[in-house]
């Protein structure tokens, strides 16, 4: 487990880059306190299985949870108007001027985060959230493998 603490809006593409293409369920934000959090899934290839078809290869992929969490929050906005649950995160900007977050996805959604000061934290964990398999003649493309 590694965690990742910024504390200046010039770090936050070492968030941004770890996170960039995770999955994540909207039903499963929460907001305690004046904490936001943000539970999302990180594909990692695991290892080769032993099944072959010629040249193809079936690799074993891993979703690892990770925690992004937001702090000092004032007050938080989610517009769901796609309701498809599952969203890829793409990135999370900060607006300087309003001092707020808001998250970029490749499906249209709207999170708002507005804050007194700028704090986040990244927690990369060991847990599978998720184990499936995909079938390549490399290993599949966008997938890390390593944590």
């Amino acid at each position: 487990m590694k965690t990742i603490e910024i504390g200046m809006p010039a770090e936050l593409d070492q968030v941004d880059n770890l996170i960039h293409d995770c999955w994540f369920d909207i039903n499963r934000v929460k907001v305690e306190g004046n904490v936001f959090e943000l539970l999302l899934i990180r594909d990692q290839v695991a290892g080769i299985r032993k099944r072959r078809f010629f040249i193809f290869k079936q690799y074993e992929i891993k979703g690892l949870e990770c925690i992004l969490k937001i702090y000092s929050v004032k007050s938080c906005k989610i517009v769901d108007s796609e309701r498809v649950d599952l969203y890829d995160f793409n990135r999370l900007i900060f607006d300087a001027d309003k001092y707020s977050f808001s998250i970029e996805c490749g499906i249209p959604v709207g999170i708002f985060i507005d804050v007194t000061s700028f704090k986040i934290s990244l927690t990369l964990t060991d847990k599978t959230a998720r184990t499936r398999n995909s079938w390549g003649i490399i290993q599949p493309l966008g997938i890390s493998s390593r944590p």
